[in-house]
């Protein structure tokens, strides 16, 4: 198997950031790539805890598609 990974975020404030990611993997014949772009924000105040994410993602090589996802999550 083969793997590679890249990585570049911004941090816009201390609580949003945005991002693009690359990915590549060979596995057994079958090679992947993704290339995404992301957005997330850390909430204050009375939401404090409280995260949300954006990204979109396009899969090439031997998989074509594309996702777009919401994820939100919350720390107790």
């Amino acid at each position: 198997m083969k793997a590679y990974a890249a990585n570049l975020g911004y941090a816009l404030t201390s609580d949003a950031k945005i991002g693009t990611l690359y990915t590549y993997t060979d596995t057994k014949n079958v090679e992947v790539s993704y290339t995404g772009l992301y957005a997330s924000y850390s909430f204050n105040g009375a939401l404090k805890g409280l995260s949300l994410i954006a990204q979109y993602e396009d899969l090439g090589k031997d998989k074509d598609g594309n996702e777009f996802r919401i994820k939100g999550s919350y720390k107790f």
